[in-house]
Formats: structure tokens, sequence, C-alpha cells
């Protein structure tokens, strides 16, 4: 009897063990589909990549996280708020975004975007800025690139063809920074803008960068390039004045093509002076009115500008433009000549003249 009982009692508790045993298995089967299944979900929340975009995205100085989130997950490139913003803040917090423009195109995981918007990765444009470019020009090209307004460039370099002679201070708090900056500047009036020293070139900037940091690239550019050209050297050497030359040689940018031509109207230029002739350049009113010179009226030509060199004797007030290489080493090595006229015909051919009475017959020759 008691033999049958303990087997029985045996197969009871085996039996018994062996359910447990199939529950157990049973239960962590789950808890594994379970594991497998949030993997699965973080991984498609967090890893997988993105929907496939192409998308540039502003992110504005003083926009929250959730705002940037919200954003991100409108252009798809993005498949969770939340999920984002907890990773974001494990990777660092959410204080740690770049304001900036973002272009993201293609699949990206939540790891890119993170590390794409709190690294310092910027998009870079090209902008090709002319010789004789003025500071209007500048802005200009600037605001056709949606990089900044020209009221922005103008608070950081002053308004063009102002004329602030009578005051004694710079027209902008910037401009101070940069005269202490950039030992070229000091010979420059303090009324003055900076016209003239915004070197003309091809410039890759960043789309989001502001107009104080355009214009230090600009003005380090005009540093580096006048040095290596040997102009401040030539200028130290020839005991001139760097504002003068940029302003006689904006002026031989808008007038000549050539490098003799330039030289010759140079020339024409210090005669003109020292006969104390007004020089009577249209480019000069051209920057005051904006206008082209066969637009020019005679009330223009009566204008009460320190730009207008008809009304005016010597050199206006300062640069209408920013000057290539060529103009002001134009400048700095004028023409010897009896010449003090001269007029180009339509093709930019230049006729010289010593005398008015040959001055005009060659005008009705050429340009009637």
């Amino acid at each position: 009897m008691m033999g049958m009982s303990f087997e029985a009692d045996t197969q009871i508790v085996a039996e018994g063990a062996l359910y447990h045993h199939k529950n157990y298995k049973l239960f962590y089967a789950r808890i594994g589909a379970g594991v497998v299944f949030v993997l699965g979900l973080a991984y498609a929340l967090v890893f997988a990549p993105s929907q496939d975009v192409s998308v540039t995205v502003e992110v504005r100085p003083g926009e929250s996280a959730r705002e940037i989130a919200r954003i991100l997950k409108h252009e798809h490139i993005i498949r969770s708020e939340d999920i984002f913003l907890l990773y974001l803040w494990a990777r660092g917090g959410t204080n740690s975004i770049r304001s900036g423009s973002y272009l993201f195109s293609g699949k990206y995981a939540l790891s890119d975007v993170t590390y794409l918007l709190t690294s310092a990765r910027r998009i870079e444009l090209t902008i090709a800025v002319p010789e004789g470019s003025s500071l209007r020009g500048v802005a200009s090209i600037l605001e056709g690139a949606d990089v900044v307004r020209a009221s922005e460039l103008w608070d950081i370099t002053g308004v063009p063809a102002s004329n602030l002679r009578h005051t004694g201070a710079h027209p902008t708090e910037a401009i101070g920074t940069f005269v202490t900056q950039y030992a070229f500047l000091k010979d420059k009036p303090t009324y003055a803008t900076l016209e003239g020293y915004l070197f003309p070139d091809t410039y890759r900037i960043y789309k989001d960068a502001d107009a104080r940091e355009i214009v230090d690239r600009m003005l380090k550019n005009f540093q580096e390039r006048l040095t290596q050209a040997g102009i401040f050297d030539k200028i130290l050497q020839d005991k001139r004045n760097l504002y003068e030359v940029l302003t006689v040689a904006s002026m031989l940018e808008e007038e000549a093509r050539t490098y003799e031509d330039r030289r010759m109207i140079a020339g024409i230029i210090q005669n003109r002076i020292r006969a104390n002739i007004p020089l009577q350049i249209d480019a000069t009113l051209m920057y005051v009115t904006g206008r082209g010179t066969h637009l020019l009226t005679e009330e223009d030509l009566n204008l009460d500008s320190p730009y207008n060199t008809y009304e005016y004797k010597g050199l206006p007030i300062g640069p209408i433009s920013s000057p290539g290489l060529e103009s002001i080493r134009a400048a700095l090595d004028p023409a010897k000549s009896d010449y003090l006229y001269y007029l180009s015909d339509k093709d930019g051919r230049i006729y010289y003249s010593k005398t008015f009475e040959e001055h005009k017959a060659k005008k009705l020759k050429y340009l009637n």
C-alpha cells in the first residue's frame, strides 16, 4: 500500500514539475517575444531610416526642442517627436541644437538627425561679388541668395551714399570695432562707410551667416589680397592714403575696361585736380541716383552731394564701389600725359583730348 502510494505521489509530483516547466518555458518565450517586439519597435522609431526626403529646415534662435521636433516630424525626417526628444536628451540635452539652415537629403536614422542638429555643420553657398560692386550691389547679391537683407548689411557697413561728414562718429558700431581690428581702416575718415573695402571675389559663406560675419570675411580677404599683391607696401612707399587710392580706383573701375585706359584716366584725374577743374565723372552721380549715365537729368547734374563731381572740385567724399586689384594698381600708377578730357563710345573705346574744343569735336564724331 505504502509502495503504491509512493509511486502515485511520485508520478503526481513529476507531472506537476513538468507542468510548471512548460509554464516557465511559455513565460520566458512570451518575455522573449516581448523583448524582441520592444527592440523592434525601438529600432523602427530610433534607428530605422526615415522616409526619403529632400528639404531644408531652418532652426531659428530661441526655438524650443519641441518646436523643432514638430517640424522634423512634419517633414518626415523623424518618426516620433517624443522618441526624438528622449534620444536628444540622452545625447546631451535638448539645448544642444544649433540654430541655422540644415539640408536633409536622403534617408536619416534618428542618430544621424541629432548629430546634424548638434554638430557645427552648416549649409555653405558660393557667392560671387564682381569687381565694381557697390554696397547696394553686395546687398542685392546677398538678398538674392536669401542670406541677409540689405538693411542688415548696411547696419554693419553704413548706408551707401551717406553724407555723414558733419558727424564725428562712425556710421555704425561695427565699423568702430573693425577699425581696431584692421590696420588698413585707420586712415578711413570716421564718417565714412565701408564702401570700397568689401573685396570683390568669390566667397564660400554659410547660408545662416549674419551680416557682421560676412563683412568680417570680406575685410579679411581685402587684407590678404592687398598684402599678397604688395599694395600696402606700395602705398607706404609712395606715402599715399589708402582711402583716397580706393576712391580713385573705384571711379576707374566704372569708367574703363583695360588697365592702360585706367592708368590714363588716373592721370587725367590727377591733371584736373592740379588744374582746379571739376572731375565731372558721371559714375559718381550714378552712385548717388542709382540711375545710368543716359538717365541723368539736369537736376542730377546740379545735385548738392559730395559725390557730385560736377558741382564739387576734387575727389568725391569716398569710394563709389569695390575696385579690383587692377584698378587699385592703376590708381597707384597714373599715366603721365597732357590730357584733360576723355570719352568712351558705345563699344567702350576711349578717346582722349587736351582741350575742351578737341573734346567737343570727338563727342560729335563718336557719340552722335
